[in-house]
């Protein structure tokens, strides 16, 4: 495949551009935002997976969180590969960062919850 037809491979966005014709303004400083914005998702993920973890205690229901945390998560994949806007972008990764800190903690407890049942002998 030439070198000139690669770039249509890259996904465009609804409206004819892609997010990727802005990556040379974004990654003027592209380690230090790039650090800076992971260890913030990082960062706010740990602190939300708490608040997820006592509300799926409360609540008793594990499966549901965790199929709309996934959903949502996917969506959000999806819909970041389209988009043509940096703002739209960041609002995508807000969600996913919301949604997957649902998720985490709720599939942790689940995994515990089926590992620790009592074996019945005999």
């Amino acid at each position: 495949m030439p070198i000139h037809k690669i770039g249509t491979l890259i996904p465009r966005g609804w409206y004819g551009r892609s997010i990727h014709e802005h990556i040379p303004y974004i990654s003027r400083r592209q380690s230090e935002r790039y650090g800076f914005n992971k260890s913030t998702t990082n960062f706010t993920q740990s602190i939300l997976q708490t608040f997820w973890g006592r509300l799926s205690d409360i609540i008793g229901r594990r499966v549901p969180i965790i199929f709309f945390g996934s959903i949502i998560v996917a969506l959000t994949w999806i819909l970041m590969a389209y988009t043509d806007s940096v703002t739209a972008y960041i609002f995508l990764v807000v969600i996913q960062t919301l949604a997957a800190s649902a998720v985490t903690p709720v599939w942790t407890a689940l995994i515990v919850i089926i590992l620790h049942r009592p074996i019945e002998l005999g």
